[in-house]
């Protein structure tokens, strides 16, 4: 029997957002691909929530891309920008298969500079210059 690939793809693709529902469709790779040689090292605040914006509205399924759009719009009770983040890193991760990695912890402190050894050093004290 071949193998199925299409039991990769995720069937939960739908999402609440503020009480309505939308749906995300699967896009091409190239699409992903574009994203990651994208330069947004200088860009503005502004700029980056539209560039989010249109990330996500590209993963959205075509039947929900208006009232995303409306929804996104509206003065009372906003998308906030927490949620706009978190669902285009769910959509990427649910494209991909990769999920977005956030740093380690690191632990607070110095840390141990001790040294580790107790034995007696084997070099010779450098006699001094008469």
């Amino acid at each position: 029997m071949p193998r199925n690939f299409d039991d990769v793809l995720s069937d939960d693709l739908e999402f609440v957002v503020r009480g309505e529902t939308f749906r995300m469709a699967y896009v091409r790779p190239e699409v992903l691909a574009e994203w990651e040689d994208e330069e947004d090292a200088d860009e503005s605040a502004a700029a980056a929530v539209t560039r989010l914006d249109k990330r996500v509205l590209a993963f959205m399924h075509p039947d929900d891309r208006d009232r995303w759009t409306l929804l996104r719009a509206r003065e009372e009770a906003p998308v906030p920008f927490v949620q706009l983040r978190e669902i285009l890193r769910w959509m990427v991760e649910t494209q991909s298969n990769r999920p977005t990695e956030t740093p380690s912890v690191s632990a607070g402190g110095r840390g141990r500079t001790a040294a580790s050894s107790s034995a007696r050093s084997s070099s010779r004290e450098a006699i001094p210059a008469t």
